[in-house]
């Protein structure tokens, strides 16, 4: 953000942060769900003796791996550690995804007043890691996934969708007057 710039913008440009770390968690979770279903798809397809297809162990071992690195990426970006009695799935926040929603709520909370140097320059320093984290995202789909999913149809085990890569959207640039403020894909 520029000095100049109006103090809304810099909360919009967190709001796609935000947005794209969480798209990012929730592809890491989608693959750490996906990898647990093809384990339980290619174990139940035991032989006789409960041993696993010998065609299927090298896809379960690449898969078991992959799973670990998936783990290790989500472990400084957010805490999977979910909270003791309750109903549902809530989880601690802590670590870089509550880091960059302080800043974000810092920066929005008060309205019309710009945010101080320190909440600027925590918002710098978010986004430069947010984008060496998903920087190291992108990579693990784009290699690690792919490698994987090359086994597996080698192997002729089902593959992971992983999907394209993540970026920060830029949706935070001022709406021109009368467009009605929604996103092409955006419904009101």
């Amino acid at each position: 953000m520029l000095e100049e710039d109006p103090p809304e913008l810099l909360a919009l440009e967190l709001r796609d942060e935000v947005s794209a770390l969480h798209e990012a968690l929730n592809r890491l979770n989608s693959l750490h769900k996906q990898i647990g279903s093809l384990q339980e798809m290619l174990t139940s397809e035991e032989g006789q003796d409960g041993a696993t297809n010998a065609a299927y162990r090298p896809v379960l071992e690449e898969a078991r791996a992959l799973d670990k690195k998936i783990i290790a990426m989500q472990e400084p970006l957010y805490n999977t550690d979910i909270q003791a009695g309750s109903q549902d799935d809530i989880h601690y926040l802590q670590r870089f995804q509550n880091r960059l929603q302080g800043a974000m709520r810092g920066v929005m909370g008060g309205y019309y007043d710009a945010p101080s140097q320190l909440l600027v320059e925590e918002a710098g320093e978010a986004r430069k890691e947010l984008e060496k984290q998903l920087g190291q995202v992108n990579n693990f789909l784009n290699t690690e996934v792919a490698g994987f999913n090359k086994k597996a149809a080698e192997h002729g085990a089902s593959t992971l969708f992983a999907g394209g890569p993540i970026q920060i959207k830029s949706e935070g640039s001022p709406t021109p007057a009368g467009s009605g403020g929604y996103g092409d894909n955006e419904q009101p």
